[in-house]
């Protein structure tokens, strides 16, 4: 009873539509963009929705209950761009179930519900179709569902976004699929990803402190190689200013004149 009351578009949505059941399940994948991030970038996370056995999966919609660490990113809202053009995407107003889109904080709603939650780290995010001529279908390679846009707020070594199987007595991760009269869940497995935030990421500044020193010259010394040579470890990538894949005296240059401290 208390997963219908999550869900009430999406049995909406499944009761006006009769198609065939298929016995895969639909797993959920979230991933982020491979390039690094620093403090004060955009980091964007798409959710994906994957057949666990290849072939094609048409679906309902889907709940998800959104976790991230509030002190490193925090939730702007949804991008809708290269995903499925669903009827809704968005982070309902769930003040009568858990409460976990309060956006003037972690317990209270604003007057009008902005429709961004407050960043403590929770979130009930929902995507339906609504009377769609096309309908979503979760394949091998997965379809877009949306992509989470967060603000980097502080470094970290490893971050996890993560979608939860559950939060409180109300909000559930899950995919609905189609069955002649209703609607059947068929979710598969909850996938995270991890995101890796520095702090500063000024080009040349190996130490993380927000300056170009005379101690990242040392480490650059350190990396440099020459052209058309690798450098010599993965924290040497730093080094390589003009990011062709070496570490050489054109990087040098330009390190000197990023200098900015003794």
């Amino acid at each position: 009873m208390m997963r219908t009351a999550v869900l009430a578009l999406s049995l909406i949505v499944v009761q006006l539509l009769t198609v065939p059941v298929y016995a895969a399940a639909v797993d959920l994948e979230l991933r982020a963009a491979p390039s690094p991030v620093i403090t004060g970038d955009t980091l964007r996370v798409a959710l994906l929705a994957k057949s666990s056995d290849g072939t094609a999966q048409p679906f309902a919609g889907l709940d998800v209950v959104l976790a991230w660490d509030p002190d490193v990113l925090a939730l702007v809202g949804v991008d809708q761009v290269g995903a499925f053009a669903w009827s809704l995407s968005y982070f309902p107003n769930d003040s009568s179930l858990d409460g976990l889109n309060a956006d003037c904080s972690p317990t209270e709603f604003c007057a009008s519900y902005s429709g961004v939650p407050f960043n403590d780290g929770l979130a009930a995010y929902q995507a339906v179709v609504l009377f769609a001529d096309e309908i979503p279908v979760a394949t091998g390679d997965g379809v877009v569902v949306t992509t989470f846009v967060f603000d980097v707020l502080a470094p970290a070594a490893l971050s996890k976004v993560s979608s939860e199987r559950e939060a409180g007595l109300f909000s559930f991760s899950r995919v609905v699929s189609f069955v002649e009269g209703g609607f059947v869940e068929v979710t598969g497995e909850l996938r995270s990803t991890l995101v890796s935030v520095g702090g500063c990421g000024s080009q040349g500044d190996f130490d993380n402190d927000c300056v170009v020193a005379s101690t990242d010259y040392s480490s650059l010394a350190v990396c440099v190689t020459g052209p058309a040579v690798a450098p010599v470890n993965a924290a040497c990538q730093i080094g390589d200013t003009d990011s062709n894949g070496t570490v050489d005296l054109r990087d040098v240059a330009v390190l000197q004149t990023l200098f900015s401290a003794p």
